[in-house]
Parts: structure tokens; C-alpha cells; sequence
């Protein structure tokens, strides 16, 4: 939108803002009514003392009990006590549904799509891990247990290959030190894993050098897959490797994730009988027509300050 069609509309708006009192009626009173009843100042229906019928008390009508609902925020909020609706009270009601709301909204992004999210990544993480976990297990007996030259060192080895979490040289060294000699043990300990694998392989098994080479990397990818998959997003993850049953449960968070970013994105750009009130409404406005708040721009307007 042009610059000028923004203040045109926006002078059309802000002007026909008006002062909600006991009698008035329409969408602005409505809304009203409904951000009442989600602060809890005002029931969602009510019972007719005349017919018995009970209806809702969103109806866009400021009747006695709206009012009552009006004056019990303002004596909470700190305001005038006069049921009239204007501009400080309505600001005020909004700013306070918008902080319940998103944290409401906040709240469920942390505890119950994080959270979900959360769970569900570590619950790939594991299966990938127990898998590569196997694979290397299968790896270690199907190529390396047979070509020892010292069986009795066969369990540590595979052990130590197969180890959680980031293993250095100074394991192996360890190893070298019980089942070798110290002055390897020391060489060892200075070597990153596939190094210090690959030695420890040359000097304790039969492996020809290429087939040594090739244990080594199968090792390190299977390693590394482990690694990569706990520096990726929940996401990243499941598309990677998870099964269909946790792809469809990510695509079911995302789903309610992409309802609370929206709401989010209602609250802030949220506007009441055409006044910007949500906060990034506010900015929006605030930064294109030049002033400092959009009831001061609305003043302006109705000076005639800008045409």
C-alpha cells in the first residue's frame, strides 16, 4: 500500500473510533465483550430473568452486565471507574489479553510442542544409536575378533570401539598400557580415535593395511552418524531417520505449531473498531504516519494536521 492510501485509510478508521458506553452496539462492543470474558470479568452467558433463555453475552450489545464487567477491570487495572470504554481502557484491556493469551500460547509451544518435539528427537536419536551401536558391534566380531594376536584383549577393544559418547587417544592408550607397553601407550594417547583405532589395529590384529583402513572408516561413519544426528533440529531428525508412524506425529506438531504462530500473529496485528492495538499493528502504523502513538496520529487527522 502507497504511503497516502495508508493515512487515507487509516484517517478513515481512527476517526470513526468511538466511545463505547452502556447502549452501544456492533463489532467494536463485541470484541469487547469477548476479550471481558477471556480475562474472566465477564461469564460467556447469560440467563434471561424474563423468558428463562440463556444467550451470550459476546453479542455485541453494552447492556448492564458488560458495564458491570467494564467498571470491575478499570477498579482492577487501576483506571477510572466510569464504564465508559475509551481509549485508555480499551489499550489497556487489550494489552492485558494480549500478555494472557500469549503466554498461554508460549506455554504451549514450550510444554506441549517443545516438549512433544523434544521427545520425539530423542526417541530417534535413540533408535538411530542403538542401530549404528549394533552395526559397529557386528562390525568389531565379524572382522576383527578372529585376527587377534591377543584374544584376551578382544572384549576392551570392542568395548572401547563401541564406547558412548567422544572417546580420545588416551583410552586407547590406557589399553596399550595393560596389554602392550608404556611407550606406545603414551604415543597413543596423543592420536584423535581414528588414529589411535587404526594403530592400536596394526599392532594388536593380523588385518592387512587396506582392509585395517576400511574397518577404521566404517567405524567413523557410523560414529559420526551418531554424532550428526544430536546436532540436528527435531525436524532434521525425523526426516533423516525417522519411520512413517514419527514423521506423521512431526507433521501433526507442526501443525499445531503453525495454529499458535498464527494467533500469535492475529494478536499483534490485532485492530479495534479499525484502531491499531495489537502490538505490531501499532508499530506498523506508528512508523508510517510519523508519530509517536496511533491516538496521536488519529488527533492529528482530525485537526486536519495531515490531509
Amino acid at each position: 500500500m502507497r504511503y497516502h492510501e495508508f493515512i487515507t485509510e487509516a484517517k478513515t478508521n481512527l476517526v470513526e473510533f468511538k466511545l463505547q458506553r452502556k447502549g452501544s452496539k456492533g463489532p467494536a462492543v463485541k470484541e469487547m465483550q469477548k476479550m471481558l470474558i477471556a480475562l474472566g470479568y465477564l461469564k460467556p452467558t447469560f440467563k434471561s430473568k424474563r423468558t428463562g433463555k440463556t444467550f451470550p453475552n459476546d453479542d455485541g450489545v453494552f447492556g448492564s452486565g458488560t458495564a458491570r464487567a467494564v467498571k470491575a477491570f478499570q477498579k482492577a487495572e487501576g483506571l477510572k471507574v466510569d464504564g465508559l470504554v475509551g481509549k485508555n481502557t480499551i489499550m489497556a484491556m487489550r494489552k492485558v489479553a494480549d500478555r494472557q493469551e500469549r503466554g498461554e500460547m508460549d506455554a504451549k509451544k514450550a510444554a506441549g510442542v517443545g516438549k512433544a518435539k523434544a521427545e520425539l528427537d530423542a526417541m530417534v536419536g535413540n533408535v538411530l544409536k542403538k542401530r549404528e551401536d549394533k552395526k559397529i558391534a557386528d562390525l568389531v566380531d565379524q572382522k576383527i575378533k578372529g585376527k587377534m594376536r591377543n584374544p584376551e584383549m578382544f572384549d576392551d577393544l570392542k568395548s572401547l570401539i563401541s564406547a558412548k559418547g567422544k572417546v580420545s587417544g588416551e583410552e586407547f592408550g590406557k589399553l596399550a598400557r595393560a596389554y602392550i607397553n608404556k611407550s606406545l601407550a603414551t604415543y597413543v594417547s596423543k592420536l584423535d580415535f581414528a588414529g589411535a583405532l587404526d594403530f592400536m589395529l596394526q599392532k594388536t590384529t593380523m588385518l592387512p593395511p587396506a582392509e585395517r583402513k576400511n574397518i577404521v572408516s566404517q567405524v567413523m561413519a557410523m560414529r559420526n552418524e551418531i554424532l550428526a544426528v544430536k546436532k540436528m533440529t527435531p525436524d532434521q531428525a525425523v526426516a533423516k531417520h525417522g519411520d512413517d508412524k514419527q514423521k506423521a506425529k512431526l507433521a501433526a506438531l507442526n501443525k499445531d505449531l503453525a495454529k499458535i504462530n498464527k494467533r500469535e500473529k492475529e494478536i499483534d496485528n490485532r485492530t479495534l473498531d479499525g484502531v491499531p492495538v495489537g502490538s505490531q499493528a501499532k508499530k506498523d502504523f506508528e512508523k508510517k504516519a510519523g508519530f509517536t502513538n496511533a491516538f496521536a496520529a488519529a488527533a492529528a487527522m482530525k485537526s486536519g494536521a495531515i490531509k
